[in-house]
């Protein structure tokens, strides 16, 4: 496919596409007849193509200046009348243009010997952009035949994409300009350019009314909307919402604000709802609307305004300036209604969700009228039955409430948990805030008896998991699914409660004929309730392998999460156990370590525990063929295995190579070492294509088995000191400090990193961590962008003429460097 070519300022505009097509002069009859209809939807080339600078916007918010192209019209004067867009007239003529020769843009966009590019790619970056893409192909060839260039024409339309017929060629064709249309007005909108997006929200419903319903929010409600705004004055007057220096929202009540009554200050916060512009932030993704300054004011306010914000959510019409999307390359877009707005306020000022999305671009707008008014039916009923009690009220009569949903009463049993914490509701994927324990005795542990709270929760539990043995008589593997599922989370609300009182029912639990898994669920609640013997058995019964699930893949992951989490002997003697051969869940956890991602959060359990890490040192003696390989070709690096590979630039440590290999089959060993590269700091960088990577491989062999008694589980602060996360399982070499000068000895024991003679210990306080350049320079008010090299300072002493040495962990490397070479230095408890 090839398109005309548009340069871009401001917005990230596709480039153009060109591959090879044979030119040929003649249109055929059909090909005649088809341009045809294509020419009674789109304008008709004047003798004049110009190209011009124009507002364009993007999905995500934002925009600039977009190079377009288009044809003027010119009075009996020669002035200049009007310009004319792909399928109708532009909203007035630009101050400044420039006339380009059209066909020779053509000519050298369509040229035989273009750079060829992926169609299906080039696709998607035009439905990105709406209208300031590219112009359809099919409209190019159009144009150039009605410019009498019929050679040209032929070119272009070979590189149309056509469907079975004409009159289906001719639909996508017509749905395209519909987009192009839509995605101006709809972008336009949520950016505030209200006055082009009434432009493009005129033509819409001027010829494409068609697809009204097609691309998520109704082009007509934005039109509406647009209109409204015009009768309220509020038109073009949208002001986008301004950030610090550390990115907080500036908040911008009006004056007086404070003194003002709940009535006053509720009515001002929904009437600028329409004003809410929180952004998505990734495809697929959600709108985190809570992030909104108007709506955090509204949440602030508490439950005096439910009232209101279940109306708003009944009856408002209205749109913020927030928009939705499964994928920017989608033709999708959801302008987020006014009512979602306040559903966010309201589910998150009384903790109850009655909206939730059921996939990656779903959201509360596009239910629509019945939707909106379903949910609010829902939430007056629920505010009239439970609105009169104080919240743990409320929530202990739902919990023990068997007419309630099953659902409604495990969201009260951890709202009761909880208590003092009130996560935010989100009504897209991934806007709901998580819980987090409030310190010190749950209030509601003392005050409510003949059910105390453990017991409604274990009692809801019991009702529960028989509800779903019921639903899912037919499928036992289901059935064991859900019944775990709920259970974990009524025993995540007991540990949370912290109600000791309950310890006694659950030992009676888990010495009675309950499944093993629940048993395993009710030991991990005794241990956080302060009985550890139900969990120390456990473990006792995972060391000699007698623990049910054990060569379950499913359950192991389980029996590991509880096992990675707790720090005590039994833990180790279980996880030590798992490296017996003889072990029944040995193999399960070899294999597992071995072939999947740490860095996958459904792997990352299998790598909790530092005898993953003797696993896999074991794996770099293993030189027999694993079936991966490596290999460079031109500019292309490309690692996998049979069935799956995944390829990319060369990354610059391969391109410091001047000797790289060009291939290599993978082994065991060199599987393991690009494992153990990710897993622990500290290690040579590997890659089997490495001139020298037998070496590099003998390094790692050494450096394992040197300083194992000191690899251990980094936590956020280590790993940040030599560049990662912290987030994914992360290893590092770190000796604790000798207090005294390090030895030889010492050395060979893996508890130092040099040794000197004369030394002695120097001031610094370790751990800590530097750099190995000066911070970047401040540029004006602007973030700095810290990517510097940081290191792990291990160790530090003086030598007898008074300089001063660190033994630092890199992330690729061990190092005793002079003080003077870092910056920044700063002890761990540096504020």
């Amino acid at each position: 496919m090839r398109c005309l070519t548009l340069v871009c300022c401001g917005l990230l505009l596709a480039s153009c596409v060109a591959s090879s097509a044979q030119d040929t002069a003649k249109l055929s009859d059909a090909d005649k007849a088809l341009l045809d209809k294509v020419a009674e939807l789109v304008v008709k080339p004047t003798n004049e193509c110009i190209r011009f600078k124009a507002k364009a916007y993007s999905c995500w918010g934002g925009g600039g200046e977009a190079d377009r192209l288009a044809w003027l019209e010119r009075d009996a004067e020669g002035k200049p009348l009007r310009v004319l867009d792909v399928d109708g007239e532009w909203s007035g003529v630009p101050e400044q243009f420039e006339t380009v020769k059209f066909l020779e843009l053509c000519k050298s966009d369509y040229s035989e010997d273009s750079d060829e590019d992926d169609d299906t790619f080039r696709r998607m970056q035009e439905t990105s952009l709406g209208p300031a893409g590219a112009f359809p192909d099919l409209v190019v060839a159009c144009w150039c035949r009605q410019l009498g260039d019929n050679s040209l024409a032929s070119r272009v339309l070979s590189e149309v994409r056509r469907g079975e017929s004409d009159d289906e060629t001719l639909g996508m064709l017509k749905e395209t300009l519909a987009w192009r249309c839509f995605a101006g007005s709809a972008h336009a909108f949520v950016n505030g350019d209200d006055e082009q997006a009434l432009h493009y929200a005129l033509h819409f419903e001027k010829k494409y009314t068609d697809f009204n319903d097609e691309f998520g929010t109704p082009a007509a409600d934005i039109l509406a909307d647009l209109k409204r705004r015009k009768e309220a004055a509020t038109f073009g007057k949208y002001q986008p919402t301004e950030y610090d220096d550390d990115w907080n929202a500036i908040v911008k009540l009006p004056e007086g604000y404070e003194d003002w009554d709940a009535t006053r200050k509720l009515d001002w916060l929904l009437l600028n709802l329409e004003n809410v512009d929180a952004r998505q932030w990734s495809q697929p993704g959600g709108v985190d609307l809570s992030s909104d300054w108007r709506v955090q004011q509204l949440i602030k306010l508490g439950e005096t305004g439910v009232p209101k914000l279940i109306d708003c959510i009944e009856s408002d019409k209205r749109l913020t300036r927030s928009m939705h999307f499964w994928r920017d390359f989608a033709t999708s877009r959801t302008v987020l209604a006014v009512r979602e707005a306040a559903l966010v306020a309201v589910m998150t000022i009384l903790q109850v969700e009655v909206f939730d999305p059921v996939s990656t671009g779903d959201n509360f707008s596009s239910r629509g009228e019945e939707g909106a008014k379903k949910v609010a039916a829902r939430l007056r009923k629920y505010w009239e039955e439970y609105g009169k009690y104080p919240f743990d009220e409320r929530m202990m009569k739902i919990l023990t409430n068997l007419e309630a949903s099953l659902n409604a009463r495990q969201e009260a049993a951890l709202n009761l948990a909880y208590i003092n914490d009130r996560p935010v509701r989100g009504t897209t994927v991934w806007t709901s805030g998580s819980r987090t324990r409030s310190e010190g005795p749950n209030p509601v542990v003392e005050k409510f008896k003949d059910p105390t709270v453990a017991e409604a929760i274990l009692k809801l539990m019991d009702q529960h998991v028989a509800q779903i043995a019921k639903d899912e008589a037919d499928d036992p593997e289901m059935q064991q699914y859900y019944a775990h599922r709920a259970t974990g989370r009524y025993a995540d609300a007991l540990v949370t409660l912290d109600d000791k009182r309950i310890v006694p029912e659950l030992r009676k639990r888990i010495e009675g004929d309950a499944s093993p898994a629940v048993k395993r669920t009710f030991a991990w609640v005794c241990l956080w309730l302060d009985d550890d013997a139900p969990f120390k058995a456990l473990c006792k019964r995972f060391a000699e392998g007698t623990e049910p699930g054990l060569a379950d893949s499913d359950s192991l992951a389980e029996l590991l999460y509880m096992l990675a989490r707790v720090e005590m002997p039994e833990v180790e003697t279980a996880m030590n156990a798992l490296l017996k051969p003889e072990h029944p869940a040995h193999a399960i956890y070899r294999d597992q370590v071995l072939n999947e991602n740490p860095s996958w959060p459904d792997d990352a359990i299998w790598f909790a525990h530092g005898n993953c890490i003797t696993l896999l040192r074991k794996q770099l003696d293993n030189s027999k063929a694993s079936g991966s390989y490596f290999k460079v070709e031109g500019d292309t690096y490309t690692e996998g295995e049979d069935g799956s590979s995944s390829s990319g630039p060369i990354p610059d440590y391969l391109k410091a190579d001047p000797d790289l290999r060009k291939s290599a089959q993978g082994r065991w060993c060199d599987d393991a070492a690009m494992k153990l590269n990710e897993l622990v700091g500290g290690l040579p960088r590997y890659n089997p294509l490495f001139s020298d990577a037998e070496t590099r491989l003998q390094r790692m062999r050494e450096l394992l088995d040197v300083y194992a008694a000191n690899l251990r589980r980094a936590d956020e602060w280590e790993a940040a000191s030599v560049g990662e996360w912290g987030w994914d399982p992360f290893y590092l070499f770190s000796p604790p400090p000798l207090g005294r000068a390090a030895a030889e000895s010492d050395v060979k024991a893996g508890n130092a990193v040099f040794a000197l003679q004369g030394s002695e210990v120097a001031t610094l306080k370790l751990p800590a961590r530097g750099a190995f350049s000066p911070a970047p320079a401040q540029e004006g008010d602007e973030p700095i962008e810290d990517d510097r090299e940081w290191c792990l300072i291990v160790q530090a002493e003086t030598d007898a003429e008074g300089k001063t040495w660190y033994g630092v962990v890199r992330r690729h490397g061990f190092e005793k460097v002079a003080a003077d070479a870092l910056h920044d230095v700063q002890p761990r408890d540096q504020k």
